[in-house]
């Protein structure tokens, strides 16, 4: 499935009164990535990255990834700030 296509399922869910969470689930569970979750939320709610980015990060849904991802993420602010000279 593309983005489009969970784009759509989740505005379909959206009108049918299903919960943020029931739709990450869905989306995840149907092989969605999170980087396409994020996209798909954004695009579905008219919600900024920055705030999509937030729901999905801190859902159930992507719990059991949280610890890695900003680990992750941690990492590459770290390696973003050292200079060249530094290493």
């Amino acid at each position: 499935m593309n983005i489009d296509q969970f784009t759509n399922e989740c505005k379909v869910m959206l009108k049918n009164n299903e919960s943020i969470e029931d739709i990450l689930i869905h989306l995840r569970s149907n092989g969605a990535s999170k980087i396409a979750t994020i996209k798909c939320l954004m695009a579905a709610l008219e919600i900024s990255l920055s705030d999509s980015k937030k729901i999905v990060h801190l859902s159930k849904a992507w719990s059991d990834v949280y610890s890695d991802h900003n680990a992750f993420q941690d990492a590459l602010e770290k390696a973003l700030r050292t200079s060249p000279e530094e290493e």
